[in-house]
C-alpha cells in the first residue's frame, strides 16, 4: 500500500518496492509493471524486474522496450540495463528499439574538451553496451545503410564474432 501512495516519501516507496520485490519475487512483477505508470517509481520498477537473473524469465521484455521512450532519462537507462540483463529473446525487435538511442551530437568545443564530461554521452554509450550484450550483428549491420550508423559500427566494434566480420566485408 505504501508503494502505491504517493503522499509517501519516495525513498520510503522505493524502499517498500524492493522489499516486497524480495518477498515475492517475480510473483510481484504485475505489481511493478501497474506502478509503473506512477513517473518517480517506473525506473525503480524496471531494476527491480531485471534485478535477479533467476526471476526474469516471465519478465514482459514490451515493458522495458516501451521504455525507451520515456520522458526520464533514468527511466530510459534502467530499461537499457535491463534489456541487457535479460535472456535475449526476439533480438532484431529489440535492437531496433535502442538503435535510435544510439544517437549523440559530437561536441565543437575546441582544446581540452576530452576532459569534459558530457552526460549527452551515457544513454548512447548504454545502448551500444545493450546491442553488444545481445549480440545484435544483424540489426546492427542492417542499420549501416541508416540514420543509425555511427551507432552500429560503435556496437559493431565490440562484437567480436566471425558473422560481425564477415557481415562488414
Amino acid at each position: 500500500v505504501m508503494m502505491a501512495n504517493p503522499q509517501e516519501r519516495l525513498s520510503s516507496r522505493v524502499v517498500a518496492l524492493y522489499t516486497i520485490k524480495q518477498l515475492l519475487g517475480a510473483g510481484c512483477h504485475p505489481l511493478l509493471v501497474d506502478l509503473m505508470q506512477d513517473d518517480r517509481l517506473a525506473e525503480h520498477c524496471l531494476r527491480a524486474m531485471a534485478d535477479r537473473l533467476t526471476e526474469s524469465a516471465g519478465v514482459d521484455r514490451h515493458v522495458f522496450l516501451d521504455a525507451l521512450s520515456h520522458t526520464n532519462p533514468r527511466v530510459q537507462a534502467a530499461a537499457l540495463i535491463g534489456l541487457g540483463r535479460l535472456p535475449p529473446i526476439e533480438v532484431d525487435a529489440t535492437a531496433a528499439g535502442i538503435l535510435p538511442l544510439t544517437v549523440f551530437a559530437e561536441s565543437t568545443a575546441a582544446g581540452d574538451d576530452w576532459r569534459n564530461p558530457h552526460p549527452q554521452r551515457v544513454l548512447p554509450h548504454l545502448a551500444v553496451q545493450t546491442l553488444v550484450r545481445l549480440q545484435a550483428v544483424d540489426a546492427c549491420l542492417a542499420a549501416l545503410t541508416g540514420p543509425y550508423r555511427e551507432g552500429a559500427l560503435w556496437a559493431l566494434r565490440s562484437m567480436h564474432s566471425q558473422r560481425a566480420v564477415d557481415g562488414l566485408f
